[in-house]
């Protein structure tokens, strides 16, 4: 009876999420997991490595000023989901996500997402491109 009340509850939790992508919903941040995060020396190495796909959340924002970290697609947080299937055909690959910073939530709803669609080895770079800029990265020139 009591394992009945559980999946009751949880079974409830999960109807009473009204976010369509589930990026904010603490029921499915548990069943799913958060994402990951990236410190200032580990995203030196993933940069240099080339062996991760670094995502910019900003995409198709306001706050977007076409400045990238070098190897960055550009994949904005409200993205489609095709779109994003798309981009990112692999479900296993490293994947880092970053936006402005650490008070801006593109990255972290972006990885939500993914992580609901059910990506395996999504990341977050919170102090984002400012950081970035910050500690000397270097920056891929803007498109003309």
């Amino acid at each position: 009876m009591k394992t009945l009340l559980k999946f009751a509850s949880v079974a409830f939790l999960l109807a009473s999420c009204s976010s369509s992508d589930h990026s904010g919903c603490p029921v499915c941040h548990w069943i799913h997991g958060g994402p990951a995060e990236i410190d200032p020396a580990e995203m030196n190495a993933i940069v240099a490595g080339h062996k991760t796909i670094l995502v910019d959340a900003r995409a198709n924002s306001t706050c977007e000023d076409g400045e990238r970290i070098p190897g960055a697609i550009g994949l904005g947080c409200d993205t489609e989901e095709a779109a994003i299937l798309a981009a990112l055909p692999d479900k296993n690959a490293a994947i880092v996500i970053y936006c402005n910073g650490p008070q801006c939530p593109k990255a972290g709803k972006l990885a939500h997402r993914l992580t609901y669609l059910d990506y395996k080895n999504v990341s977050v770079y919170k102090p984002g491109i400012k950081g970035w800029k910050a500690a000397g990265g270097q920056i891929a020139p803007k498109a003309p």
